[in-house]
C-alpha cells in the first residue's frame, strides 16, 4: 500500500486472485505481478546454491533480523570474518515501516518529489511531518483477508517444507494463524 503499484481499493483477496490469474501487470511492477512465484524460495535458493556452493551461500530470516539485529548481524559478520563486537552497542533503526496512506493524492505528490529532495536533516524533518499528517498504521485482517492468508498458507505448504529441509531452516514464524488454529 506504500506504492501505487496496486490499486488502492484493491483487497489483499482480490489482489491474489488477480496475480494468480496473472490478468495485471500493475503498472509494470514484477515484484507486485510475480509476488506468488518469486514467494516459492526453495527454487530459487537451490539454483543459487548450485552456483555458489554450499560454504558460500547464508540464509537468514526476516524475523531473526527483525526481532534481535544484533545476533544476526553479529552472525553476518562473524561468517565475513570480520568483528562482530562492532555491533555491540549499534544503533538499529527500522528504516522501512509499513504504512497506509490517509490521502492517495498527496501519496503520489510525495512519491513524484521525494527521489529529487537532498537526504539531510531537512528531508528526515519533512518526512517524519508527512508520515505524522498522511500515515496510519495498518488495519488487522478482516475475515477476507484472513480467509485470504489461509489459503495462501495451503499454496506454500509444500515449496516451505521442501525449504526447511533443504536449508535446515525453522520457519515456524511463517504459520498464519485461522480463527480456527
Amino acid at each position: 500500500g506504500n506504492w501505487d503499484w496496486i490499486p488502492a481499493d484493491m483487497s489483499f483477496a482480490e489482489y491474489l486472485a488477480t496475480v494468480a490469474a496473472g490478468t495485471s501487470d500493475f503498472k509494470g511492477n514484477e515484484l507486485a505481478r510475480d509476488a506468488l512465484r518469486n514467494a516459492e524460495y526453495v527454487d530459487f535458493l537451490e539454483a543459487w546454491q548450485a552456483r555458489l556452493g554450499t560454504d558460500r551461500m547464508k540464509i537468514l530470516l526476516f524475523e531473526d533480523l527483525r526481532t534481535d539485529p544484533k545476533s544476526v548481524t553479529q552472525e553476518v559478520a562473524r561468517w565475513v570474518g570480520l568483528t562482530p563486537e562492532f555491533y555491540e552497542n549499534f544503533d538499529f533503526i527500522s528504516e522501512n515501516v509499513t504504512y497506509v496512506p490517509r490521502s492517495r493524492l498527496l501519496h503520489r505528490v510525495n512519491l513524484a518529489l521525494r527521489p529529487h529532495l537532498p537526504k539531510g536533516r531537512l528531508y528526515e524533518t519533512v518526512r517524519a511531518l508527512y508520515r505524522k499528517l498522511n500515515t496510519s498504521r495498518r488495519r488487522a485482517a478482516d475475515a477476507a483477508e484472513q480467509h485470504a492468508l489461509v489459503a495462501l498458507r495451503a499454496r506454500y505448504v509444500e515449496p516451505n517444507r521442501r525449504l526447511a529441509e533443504r536449508f535446515g531452516l525453522d520457519l515456524s514464524a511463517w504459520k498464519v494463524q485461522s480463527k480456527d488454529d
